[in-house]
This record gives C-alpha cells, structure tokens and sequence, in this order.
C-alpha cells in the first residue's frame, strides 16, 4: 500500500483508514519506470505526522 505523490492530505487519510494502517510510502508519480527506488519514493506520511500538522493549524 502506497500513497501517490499527488493524492491530497484527504485522500492519504482516506487510504490510510481503509487499510487500518498508521502510515504509508509515498510514491513519486514522476519518477521514470524502472527507476530507483531512491528516485520512486520520497517519503511516508503517517497518521501522526497529520495530526501533529492539524494541531497547530
């Protein structure tokens, strides 16, 4: 399960609740087939991350 780089802060959540994790990779939909996976990944949302941003929003 991986959340796409595009995905909004809502679809992310959304993924993360259907799947009942409490983070995912995010993949970068620009990266060229076949790259990397340094170059296909650039990093992981997690439910606390998202909470801890809401908070001081």
């Amino acid at each position: 399960i991986e959340i796409n780089s595009h995905a909004s802060l809502a679809e992310a959540v959304e993924i993360l609740s259907k799947h009942k994790i409490l983070s995912a990779p995010v993949r970068n939909v620009e990266a060229e087939e076949g790259a990397g996976w340094m170059d296909q990944y650039i990093g992981i949302v997690e439910f606390a991350g998202i909470s801890v941003w809401l908070l001081h929003q």
